[in-house]
């Protein structure tokens, strides 16, 4: 009886198995036959629309436009902002008015509050494009969503809505975001208005503690903010913090600056050493080659390298020098670093 009952529990559990794996073909081929059903009318849908955008871009006109239900909608914004971000100019207003006669604007903010995070992340971008101001209060909550890509979109569409309106705030957030990575921001300031971000980053420096300062310096090059001496010579104090140091030498890039990063080549941390080498290979001058050389025997390889690699970028200083520098050199640190750079050097040729 024990052997019939153990022989009846396989045989059940072969059939259960049997049966899951006849369920499991059966939901691969329906998601197969839908994800091909979805593809074709997709193509259908991108067939019939080409060349609308088309026309619309090239004449600032276009034919009749066919009805859309809502889940060709999703599609057609999907097509609009792959042609919007491909485009410059006068292009891109006409497709501004193009997406005003199929309401796009009014589809896109009732896609903000989709489950689907591709379409949210769809509605902010055509939003921002688009300039929709009645959608301001949503990208502000969605600004503070824990979702870093979303929260960071919704910034950025906020600062193409109006970037006077937004840019305190979105440079606050900056500071405090430590998810939002800082290529995309770059890429969001890059895009916004000048006359307003500029203004805005200068006080923002100005005004922030030190602890926020590192993540908003290196935006001082990304939007290009020139003159900037004023605000970065009080950070180049030996004693502000170590971070605030090194991001402050990171942007240093006005000639003004260079007495005070000359005298930062003797700082106790090797990271503000290092950078200040780094930062004499700009700001440098035919004088500061005795500096250079002087790194080049420092206990750290870093600041070597960086010293070997200024002294290249100074004035009247090439191959031949550094080769003359390395024979001419008792430290073995020296010479070695100096071989690597003109390695390198002859590499890149």
């Amino acid at each position: 009886m024990p052997s019939d009952g153990l022989l009846q529990a396989a045989r059940l559990s072969g059939i259960a198995i049997l049966f899951l794996i006849v369920l499991l073909i059966g939901c691969i081929i329906l998601l197969r036959v839908w994800l091909n059903t979805r593809a074709r009318r997709e193509e259908r849908l991108a067939t019939r629309w080409l060349p609308i955008f088309t026309q619309a871009i090239e004449e600032g006109r276009h034919p009749p436009l066919p009805r859309l239900g809502p889940s060709e909608l999703a599609l057609v914004l999907g097509l609009w902002l792959r042609f919007y971000q491909s485009l410059r100019g006068q292009a891109r207003s006409r497709l501004r008015d193009l997406a005003g006669e199929i309401h796009l604007a009014a589809f896109a903010r009732r896609l903000l509050t989709s489950r689907n995070t591709q379409e949210r992340i769809m509605a902010i971008l055509a939003l921002g494009h688009l300039g929709e101001e009645t959608a301001w209060q949503d990208l502000e909550r969605l600004g503070q969503d824990d979702n870093p890509m979303l929260s960071l979109l919704a910034a950025g569409a906020m600062l193409q809505i109006n970037a006077v309106w937004s840019i305190e705030d979105v440079l606050a957030r900056i500071t405090q975001r430590s998810d939002w990575p800082m290529t995309t921001v770059s890429l969001l300031l890059a895009e916004a208005d000048p006359a307003a971000v500029v203004p805005a980053l200068r006080n923002a420096v100005r005004l922030s503690p030190p602890k926020r300062l590192p993540r908003l310096l290196p935006l001082l090059k990304v939007v290009n903010v020139t003159g900037s001496a004023d605000l970065l010579l009080p950070l180049l104090a030996a004693d502000q913090p170590l971070e605030v140091l090194v991001a402050a030498l990171k942007v240093a890039e006005d000639p003004l600056l260079l007495p005070t990063v000359r005298r930062l080549v003797d700082h106790p941390e090797w990271p503000v050493r290092a950078q200040a080498a780094r930062a004499l290979g700009r700001l440098g001058e035919t004088a500061d080659v005795t500096t250079l050389r002087a790194l080049l025997s420092d206990r750290v390889w870093w600041v070597r390298y960086r010293a070997a690699r200024s002294l290249l970028k100074l004035p009247g200083i090439g191959p031949a020098q550094l080769s003359e520098f390395a024979a001419t050199s008792s430290d073995r640190f020296a010479r070695d670093i100096l071989g690597q750079i003109l390695a390198e050097a002859e590499a890149a040729r």
